[in-house]
This record gives structure tokens, C-alpha cells and sequence, in this order.
């Protein structure tokens, strides 16, 4: 995750096509006015609409390597595991003397493709299944998993293998 989020107020007479990709001090509003950075997450779930508050902060600017007027804010601490849960991040940027509303940036995190384990879809379902001989099993869902325990989607439909095996006879 990022230490540390550094944010800019530009004047209205900035044009980000006609500009270089350098920072440049004469695009950078030099007021003394508090910013307030916001961030939320929602997970890339669909059936959880839960959006979880991660971090709030509000900050006068500051001057680095000889630029002023730099919203730095910092997260190292605060915020150890963002960028980790695949989801939708939302960065919320105000400043109440300039706006009535807030500058929203958002940011998708996608689970990595890398599989760390496979697991049960559901906590409910034991992996212990009882079945008589002749039945059928009963359904049961598997779901892939990253290193950071997010759902990796399948990208096509795996050929899955069952191995059954028992250490006891039951009558």
C-alpha cells in the first residue's frame, strides 16, 4: 500500500493536455485552505453491499523539495492492508472553501491471478460428506483463492477431480 497520498489544487487556468507530465509550482494553488481526504471500500462481491470507511484525515499543505501548497497525507500506518481486498476503492478530496462537493477518484483492485489455496465456497459446508451407497452427493461449491484471500473468478469451467477414499468401513 501507499505511505502516503500527495494531492495538488490546480488553478482554473490549468490544462492537463497542453502540460507537461513534470510538477510545475505555477499549477499549483499556494492558498492556506484544509484539505479532507476520505477513503471507502466496497467489496468486489456483489452480494455484500457493506462500504467499509478505511481512513478520514484532514490537513493544511506543506512544502517538499521546493514545491508549496502539497496536500500530503499520510497512511502508512492507518492503512496496512489497502490495495489487498480486490474491490472498489473510493478517494473523496474536499476543501470547504473551494466546493460544495467533493473530487471522487476511483480506483478497481482486481484479485491476482496467482492461486494460493482452494476452499469451500460457503463456511457452512463441511468437507465431510455422508453418503449411501448408490445415492448421489450432495451439491457442494469450491472457490479459488489469491495470497490475499480474495475470490479469483474462473475464467472458464475446471475440469474437477473427486478422489474418494475412507480409513473405516461403516455398516
Amino acid at each position: 500500500p501507499p505511505k502516503e497520498i500527495v494531492a495538488v489544487v490546480r488553478p482554473l487556468s490549468f490544462n492537463s493536455a497542453s502540460t507537461s507530465k513534470n510538477l510545475d509550482q505555477k499549477y499549483i494553488v499556494k492558498e492556506n485552505f484544509a484539505m479532507a481526504l476520505e477513503i471507502k471500500f466496497r467489496s468486489e462481491d456483489k452480494s455484500i453491499q457493506d462500504v467499509h470507511h478505511i481512513y478520514s484525515g484532514r490537513i493544511t499543505p506543506s512544502s517538499r523539495k521546493g514545491f508549496h501548497g502539497l496536500y500530503i497525507f499520510s497512511l502508512e500506518s492507518k492503512c496496512r492492508e489497502m490495495f489487498q481486498k480486490a474491490g472498489v476503492y473510493t478517494f473523496s478530496f474536499f476543501i470547504r472553501e473551494l466546493s460544495s462537493r467533493a473530487c471522487e477518484k476511483i480506483v478497481q483492485v482486481k484479485a491476482l491471478s496467482e492461486v494460493r489455496r482452494w476452499g469451500h465456497l460457503s463456511n457452512e459446508q463441511s468437507s465431510q460428506y455422508s453418503v449411501r451407497v448408490g445415492s448421489c452427493f450432495p451439491p457442494f461449491s469450491i472457490a479459488c483463492y489469491d495470497i490475499y484471500d480474495n475470490r479469483i473468478p474462473f475464467t472458464s469451467v475446471p475440469e474437477v477431480v473427486v478422489k474418494i477414499s475412507s480409513d473405516r468401513h461403516i455398516l
